[in-house]
């Protein structure tokens, strides 16, 4: 899944009353019909969510070299004019605008994931643009995941998405014209890792792309496609230590963005890291310890976004407790 804020997806959002009602058909072990009907009312507001849809699905697991398959096509017609706000993470922030003044809108301090690093993350405010007031949506997923040798994955994932708006006059006196976006999203991974005695080492890359297009009016309104090579190391020191390493672009690969429709997003970045984490028991907690240290820098293609960019090192402690045999941590 990708994130992109920091709220929890619940199956329905707040401010909203209505129903939902759906029901799923199996054809076999791999197919499957499914069909529903969505009707909600924005309760502080005039607006609605209206969603009559149809899902054909086909999903199938294996144990050879082709280890998942998963299809999905829906149909819907959606009417929905609810704003769905949100404060989305910026993945392109650095946090030398967190500690210069603060040149984004929204910063909290998290972690790179699974390493401990702390990092200054960005959030920006995102308006709805309410594409789906009046439309029929046809969406096509498709996933691949493969093993063609032992220690090596291969993942495949891809979304297309046809919106035809319906133009007129619609809910709360808004017109909108006639015409069709097309959205599609890929993501392929690569990954493989190799033992020498208790050393592992595991070579990840990743590309990934998107487009969404107006074709009414012929403009591209996102397009991007990144680059991500990774290489992790981990070695146990003991039975409750261990040493894990890893790079996120370097040297002549960095990990690239390339943004099409606004060229000064795109940027190189190259980061680093080395941790000590340890793992024991206290008074029936587990307690768990990680110091390490971290490095980050980031350029930008255009020389007028010279200010944005920075190169970071931190070294960093951390100390977590909880009940990990019941799945929490504190």
């Amino acid at each position: 899944h990708r994130e992109d804020d920091r709220e929890v997806d619940y199956p329905y959002d707040h401010d909203e009353r209505g129903y939902h009602l759906f029901g799923q058909w199996a054809l076999n072990r791999h197919w499957s019909l499914s069909a529903g009907r969505y009707d909600v009312e924005e309760m502080a507001g005039g607006g609605r969510n209206r969603v009559t849809y149809g899902l054909v699905g086909y999903r199938w697991q294996g144990s050879g070299s082709w280890r998942r398959l998963f299809f999905e096509n829906g149909l819907r017609h959606v009417q929905d004019d609810i704003p769905d706000e949100i404060m989305a993470f910026d993945p392109d922030a650095g946090p030398r605008d967190a500690l210069f003044g603060g040149r984004g809108p929204f910063y909290i301090r998290e972690e790179f994931p699974g390493t401990g690093i702390p990092a200054f993350i960005r959030y920006r405010f995102v308006l709805d643009p309410l594409y789906y007031r009046d439309s029929f949506v046809n969406e096509t997923y498709l996933e691949g995941r493969v093993h063609p040798r032992p220690r090596l994955e291969v993942v495949q994932k891809f979304r297309m998405r046809f919106n035809w708006l319906r133009g007129g006059q619609h809910n709360q006196g808004f017109f909108q014209s006639s015409r069709r976006q097309d959205f599609w999203t890929w993501v392929g991974r690569v990954q493989y890792s190799r033992h020498w005695g208790k050393v592992r080492l595991t070579w990840q890359y990743k590309l990934m792309a998107l487009r969404l297009v107006d074709r009414g009016r012929d403009v591209r309104l996102q397009s991007e496609h990144r680059s991500i090579p990774i290489m992790r190391l981990e070695y146990p020191l003991s039975a409750r230590t261990s040493l894990r390493a890893g790079v996120q672009g370097t040297g002549p690969l960095p990990y690239r963005r390339k943004d099409k429709v606004s060229s000064q997003r795109s940027f190189e970045q190259r980061t680093a890291f080395v941790t000590v984490t340890n793992r024991s028991r206290y008074f029936g907690y587990d307690l768990v310890t990680i110091a390490g240290f971290g490095k980050d820098a980031i350029k930008f293609d255009l020389e007028a976004y010279d200010f944005a960019e920075f190169d970071t090192m931190s070294f960093f402690v951390r100390t977590l407790v909880g009940f990990t045999e019941f799945g929490r941590s504190i």
